[in-house]
Protein backbone atom coordinates (compact mmCIF):
# COMPACT_ATOMS: atom_id res chain seq x y z
CA UNK A 1 0.00 0.00 0.00
CA UNK A 2 2.60 2.53 0.62
CA UNK A 3 4.23 1.85 -2.80
CA UNK A 4 1.05 2.08 -3.95
CA UNK A 5 0.57 5.58 -2.49
CA UNK A 6 4.08 6.95 -3.04
CA UNK A 7 2.77 6.27 -7.03
CA UNK A 8 0.01 7.79 -6.65
CA UNK A 9 1.16 10.95 -5.27
CA UNK A 10 4.36 10.94 -7.59
CA UNK A 11 1.34 11.22 -10.73
CA UNK A 12 -0.64 13.71 -9.24
CA UNK A 13 1.94 15.83 -8.19
CA UNK A 14 3.62 15.25 -11.95
CA UNK A 15 0.32 16.06 -13.66
CA UNK A 16 -0.40 19.43 -11.59
CA UNK A 17 2.92 20.46 -12.52
CA UNK A 18 2.61 20.09 -16.23
CA UNK A 19 -0.69 21.88 -15.61
CA UNK A 20 0.95 24.79 -13.76
CA UNK A 21 3.61 24.74 -17.01
CA UNK A 22 0.78 24.59 -19.53
CA UNK A 23 -0.99 27.70 -18.20
CA UNK A 24 1.91 29.35 -17.75
CA UNK A 25 3.96 28.65 -20.84
CA UNK A 26 1.93 27.77 -23.86
CA UNK A 27 1.00 30.55 -26.48
CA UNK A 28 -2.25 31.46 -27.26
CA UNK A 29 -3.54 29.42 -30.49
CA UNK A 30 -3.68 30.93 -33.90
CA UNK A 31 -6.20 29.76 -36.67
CA UNK A 32 -5.84 31.60 -40.00
CA UNK A 33 -9.45 33.66 -40.59
CA UNK A 34 -10.36 34.14 -44.19
CA UNK A 35 -13.04 36.90 -44.08
CA UNK A 36 -11.11 39.90 -42.61
CA UNK A 37 -7.43 39.29 -44.61
CA UNK A 38 -6.89 41.74 -47.53
CA UNK A 39 -4.53 43.87 -49.87
CA UNK A 40 -3.99 47.32 -50.64
CA UNK A 41 -2.45 49.65 -52.66
CA UNK A 42 -1.41 52.75 -50.95
CA UNK A 43 1.21 55.16 -51.34
CA UNK A 44 3.54 54.68 -48.20
CA UNK A 45 6.20 57.16 -49.47
CA UNK A 46 3.31 59.92 -49.45
CA UNK A 47 4.37 61.48 -45.57
CA UNK A 48 7.78 60.75 -45.80
CA UNK A 49 9.51 60.31 -48.47
CA UNK A 50 11.26 56.87 -50.04
CA UNK A 51 14.49 57.53 -48.03
CA UNK A 52 12.79 58.29 -44.69
CA UNK A 53 10.25 55.92 -45.00
CA UNK A 54 12.94 53.20 -45.48
CA UNK A 55 15.05 54.47 -42.62
CA UNK A 56 11.88 54.21 -40.52
CA UNK A 57 11.16 50.44 -41.34
CA UNK A 58 14.76 49.81 -40.00
CA UNK A 59 14.73 51.72 -36.56
CA UNK A 60 11.39 50.49 -35.74
CA UNK A 61 10.33 47.46 -37.21
CA UNK A 62 11.56 43.54 -37.36
CA UNK A 63 12.63 43.58 -41.27
CA UNK A 64 12.99 40.41 -42.59
CA UNK A 65 14.38 41.34 -45.78
CA UNK A 66 16.19 44.98 -46.44
CA UNK A 67 16.99 43.69 -49.45
CA UNK A 68 13.58 44.02 -50.80
CA UNK A 69 12.68 47.85 -50.55
CA UNK A 70 15.12 48.84 -52.92
CA UNK A 71 12.43 50.27 -54.94
CA UNK A 72 11.80 53.96 -54.85
CA UNK A 73 8.27 53.61 -56.82
CA UNK A 74 5.52 53.16 -54.04
CA UNK A 75 3.21 51.38 -56.51
CA UNK A 76 5.48 48.59 -56.34
CA UNK A 77 4.50 47.17 -52.97
CA UNK A 78 1.63 46.23 -51.75
CA UNK A 79 0.44 45.88 -47.85
CA UNK A 80 -1.00 42.76 -46.94
CA UNK A 81 -3.66 42.30 -43.90
CA UNK A 82 -3.60 38.90 -42.48
CA UNK A 83 -6.42 37.78 -39.83
CA UNK A 84 -5.76 35.27 -37.20
CA UNK A 85 -8.23 34.01 -34.84
CA UNK A 86 -6.11 34.28 -31.49
CA UNK A 87 -7.73 31.63 -28.78
CA UNK A 88 -6.35 32.17 -25.00
CA UNK A 89 -7.65 29.59 -23.11
CA UNK A 90 -5.79 30.25 -20.30
CA UNK A 91 -6.60 32.83 -17.19
CA UNK A 92 -3.94 35.56 -17.91
CA UNK A 93 -3.49 38.37 -20.75
CA UNK A 94 -1.46 37.69 -23.33
CA UNK A 95 0.75 40.80 -24.37
CA UNK A 96 3.58 40.55 -26.94
CA UNK A 97 6.30 42.63 -28.71
CA UNK A 98 5.31 41.96 -32.54
CA UNK A 99 4.67 39.53 -34.95
CA UNK A 100 7.85 38.70 -37.40
CA UNK A 101 8.16 36.37 -40.43
CA UNK A 102 9.93 33.32 -39.18
CA UNK A 103 10.26 31.75 -43.17
CA UNK A 104 9.89 33.80 -45.92
CA UNK A 105 8.26 31.35 -48.50
CA UNK A 106 8.13 30.57 -51.93
CA UNK A 107 9.27 34.54 -52.47
CA UNK A 108 11.00 35.60 -49.71
CA UNK A 109 13.09 37.95 -51.73
CA UNK A 110 9.82 40.17 -52.06
CA UNK A 111 8.88 40.25 -48.20
CA UNK A 112 9.87 43.19 -46.41
CA UNK A 113 8.49 43.34 -43.13
CA UNK A 114 5.41 42.43 -40.91
CA UNK A 115 4.05 44.46 -37.79
CA UNK A 116 1.08 44.34 -36.12
CA UNK A 117 -2.33 46.51 -36.77
CA UNK A 118 -3.99 48.16 -33.81
CA UNK A 119 -4.52 46.61 -30.20
CA UNK A 120 -3.56 42.81 -31.71
CA UNK A 121 -0.64 42.87 -29.76
CA UNK A 122 -2.66 42.01 -26.45
CA UNK A 123 -5.11 39.27 -26.11
CA UNK A 124 -7.56 38.62 -23.27
CA UNK A 125 -7.99 35.89 -20.93
CA UNK A 126 -10.51 33.28 -21.47
CA UNK A 127 -10.74 34.76 -24.91
CA UNK A 128 -11.13 34.30 -28.72
CA UNK A 129 -9.48 37.58 -30.79
CA UNK A 130 -9.24 38.43 -34.28
CA UNK A 131 -5.37 40.28 -34.74
CA UNK A 132 -3.88 41.60 -37.90
CA UNK A 133 -0.80 41.23 -39.23
CA UNK A 134 0.05 43.75 -41.94
CA UNK A 135 2.53 43.00 -44.07
CA UNK A 136 4.55 44.46 -46.48
CA UNK A 137 5.46 42.97 -50.13
CA UNK A 138 7.20 44.17 -52.81
CA UNK A 139 4.89 43.15 -55.88
CA UNK A 140 7.24 44.51 -58.91
CA UNK A 141 8.10 41.20 -60.72
CA UNK A 142 5.63 39.06 -60.16
CA UNK A 143 2.43 37.13 -60.82
CA UNK A 144 -0.74 37.63 -59.40
CA UNK A 145 -0.72 33.60 -58.99
CA UNK A 146 2.88 34.23 -57.59
CA UNK A 147 2.36 37.42 -55.77
CA UNK A 148 -0.32 35.12 -53.78
CA UNK A 149 1.73 32.17 -53.23
CA UNK A 150 4.23 34.54 -51.60
CA UNK A 151 1.93 35.55 -49.29
CA UNK A 152 0.03 32.36 -48.03
CA UNK A 153 3.61 30.11 -48.11
CA UNK A 154 4.55 32.41 -45.16
CA UNK A 155 5.13 31.75 -41.29
CA UNK A 156 5.13 33.87 -39.05
CA UNK A 157 5.66 33.99 -34.96
CA UNK A 158 5.26 36.02 -32.08
CA UNK A 159 7.93 38.21 -30.54
CA UNK A 160 8.38 38.63 -26.79
CA UNK A 161 5.22 37.35 -25.88
CA UNK A 162 4.22 37.39 -21.94
CA UNK A 163 1.46 36.28 -20.09
CA UNK A 164 0.55 39.34 -17.58
CA UNK A 165 0.76 38.29 -14.04
CA UNK A 166 0.28 41.45 -12.86
CA UNK A 167 0.23 45.10 -13.96
CA UNK A 168 4.10 45.51 -13.65
CA UNK A 169 5.27 42.35 -15.13
CA UNK A 170 4.70 39.00 -16.32
CA UNK A 171 6.20 35.21 -17.44
CA UNK A 172 7.75 35.37 -20.81
CA UNK A 173 6.10 32.28 -22.79
CA UNK A 174 6.58 29.85 -25.94
CA UNK A 175 6.48 31.30 -29.23
CA UNK A 176 3.37 31.18 -31.15
CA UNK A 177 3.85 29.85 -35.12
CA UNK A 178 1.27 30.56 -37.47
CA UNK A 179 1.16 29.68 -41.15
CA UNK A 180 -1.01 31.99 -43.69
CA UNK A 181 -3.48 29.65 -44.87
CA UNK A 182 -3.28 28.86 -48.60
CA UNK A 183 -7.38 29.43 -48.67
CA UNK A 184 -7.17 33.02 -48.02
CA UNK A 185 -6.79 35.07 -51.52
CA UNK A 186 -4.68 38.11 -52.07
CA UNK A 187 -5.84 40.48 -55.27
CA UNK A 188 -2.57 43.05 -55.54
CA UNK A 189 -5.23 45.14 -58.46
CA UNK A 190 -7.78 46.20 -55.12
Amino acid sequence: RYVARKKIITAVVCVVVILVLAVFLTPPIFVANDTESSCRKEDIFAKTGATQYKADLLNNHFVYNPDAITSDISGDYRICTVAFDAKNFTPFEVSLDDYIISNGGDFESNIVYSTYVGDSNVIPAFSTKTVKVEILVRYSGLTDEEFDRAITSLRLRTKGAKKRISKKGGIPCIPAWMDVSDVISFDPDV
